[in-house]
């Protein structure tokens, strides 16, 4: 006996390119299913952004590192959704079905979209992150190669930011990583003043 799998109707990418009309089409695939600790939401609206176009035609290309170097990983750029939960993995507690809700997810541009079943902020560790880039950069300024590190790093999140790669259009954790850095550059010696100590040559220099 066979199982007859769920349809949904899909805007479906197979490659990149710069134009919709040329890598996008709607088609027929099959509905989406969940793990258990993700959602399944029935897409009423997704967005359409700066950063859908960066996914749909992979630019710039560092970009593919994380959403496929040769063709996209997702079904679609589709990332912003809004609709109601359809279903719920067992491990799911902080939604259940009929609930409305909005968020982020890949291959938002479908009937159907798998989204992450925590309503936790995930925010947390670019701040963090950025803001120990800022702190370290007081004592590190001198040191050729972490101040390359740091430079690559300011480059790579002006980059993200301004232009919106990788971002789908959501500037929350660009502001997080700058945020942070700030953070770490100014008042990390409020919380860890370093101590002036007299190095042992100046100390046997000391006038008896």
């Amino acid at each position: 006996m066979s199982v007859e799998l769920k349809k949904m109707n899909a805007i479906v990418q197979k490659e990149y390119g710069s134009a919709p009309e040329d890598v996008l089409r709607i088609s027929q695939v099959a509905q989406a299913t969940i793990g258990d600790d993700d959602v399944l939401v029935r897409v009423v609206s997704a967005s359409v952004d700066r950063g859908t176009w960066h996914m749909m035609s992979g630019l710039q290309y560092p970009i593919r590192l994380g959403i496929g170097l040769r063709r996209p990983k997702a079904l679609n750029p589709g990332r912003s959704f809004a609709g109601e939960i359809e279903r719920v993995g067992v491990n799911v507690t902080d939604f259940k079905p009929g609930d409305e809700v909005f968020g982020t997810c890949d291959g938002a541009f479908a009937e159907f979209a798998v989204a992450p079943g925590s309503a936790d902020v995930v925010i947390g560790a670019s701040a963090a992150i950025s803001g120990l880039f800022g702190g370290i950069l007081r004592f590190g300024v001198f040191r050729r190669g972490f101040w390359l590190l740091v430079a690559l790093w300011l480059v790579m999140n002006a980059v993200t930011g301004i232009a919106g790669i990788g971002g789908a259009g959501e500037p929350v954790a660009w502001i997080a990583h700058v945020g942070g850095f700030v953070a770490g550059l100014l008042l990390f010696s409020w919380f860890d003043p370093a101590p002036q100590t007299p190095r042992a040559d100046d100390i046997g220099a000391m006038p008896q």
